[in-house]
């Protein structure tokens, strides 16, 4: 009787019942009828207020992620125009780094709008499975976004473990 109520119990998971998410597909909808127009991309961490960009030579840690691999998070904005929100994709390449360093990162990913911004989420740029390989690094991002959003950054970066 006890593995009963057990399993009764942890089949129970969190309900959220009258959560009305919007369709991520239908936020992600590139039309068009927007205009695209290159803007000012910075790439930092943070979001609204809180949001520091990355300047050449700065130490951003690396950060190990639940499955073993070594990452940055980062965030990427660009200035509001008429628009509010669009999806863009947004390609991350790390350039010639070393053996067992990830070439880059690539996505289709939602810029939502904070204040007179448009900010990505966190965008897990996994970089390698060997944290010594990593620490000490300069690494040179060139971002590039193309879609509704279109702009481009580079900057070079001190990994720091």
């Amino acid at each position: 009787m006890r593995w009963c109520a057990l399993l009764l119990l942890t089949a129970c998971g969190p309900n959220y019942p009258g959560e009305d998410l919007e369709p991520e597909a239908e936020r992600c909808a590139i039309g068009e009828d927007l205009e695209a127009g290159d803007r000012e991309l910075s790439i930092g961490a943070g979001q609204g207020a809180d949001f520091e960009p990355y300047t050449d030579g700065m130490e951003v840690p690396i950060v190990r992620g639940p499955q073993g691999g070594y990452m940055i998070i980062p965030v990427l904005r660009v200035p509001a125009l008429a628009d509010t929100e669009g999806c863009s994709v947004v390609d991350i390449d790390h350039g010639d780094v070393g053996e067992g360093i990830f070439p880059g990162h690539k996505a289709n990913l939602l810029f939502t709008q904070i204040g007179g911004h448009l900010y990505t989420g966190h965008i897990y740029d996994l970089l390698a499975f060997e944290p010594a390989l990593l620490d000490g690094t300069q690494l040179t991002l060139q971002v590039r976004v193309t879609g509704v959003i279109a702009g481009e950054k580079q900057v070079t970066i001190t990994l720091q473990e």
